[in-house]
């Protein structure tokens, strides 16, 4: 399971959800990402241990990518927001990131589990 590398990409996604939830970063306002972040770690600890089977496996980090595409969009809203001044939701650190950096390790993590499933499928070939 660890020997894997999209164990690792999804275990830093859980990693770094987990410190943008900390902080006092996330405010009243800001729930619905709070909860988007939530999910995106939930799915990502079950596909951790979904090692035996890719294809539900890859599902789940399709999913999550598809949860994260929503995050950023929703953080991008709430940038647009605060540019414009009519709401002070949060306040620009490191973290606003962190969903790009998901987003980029869900990718690593899905092309991952595609090559181990090709490399199962190849021996099944030669067997």
């Amino acid at each position: 399971m660890i020997q894997r590398v999209q164990s690792l990409y999804l275990f830093l996604v859980v990693l770094l959800s987990a410190i943008m939830l900390t902080g006092g970063f996330i405010s009243v306002y800001m729930m619905p990402l709070a909860i988007l972040l939530i999910v995106i770690m939930l799915v990502s600890v079950v596909g951790i241990f979904m090692y035996k089977k890719r294809k539900q496996q890859r599902m789940l980090v399709i999913i999550a990518l598809f949860i994260d595409i929503v995050a950023i969009a929703l953080g991008a809203y709430y940038l647009y927001l605060m540019k414009k001044g009519e709401s002070n939701v949060m306040v620009l650190n490191f973290r606003i990131v962190i969903p790009v950096v998901n987003l980029i390790l869900l990718l690593l993590a899905s092309r991952g589990i595609k090559k181990d499933d090709d490399l199962v499928k190849s021996y099944d070939r030669l067997r």
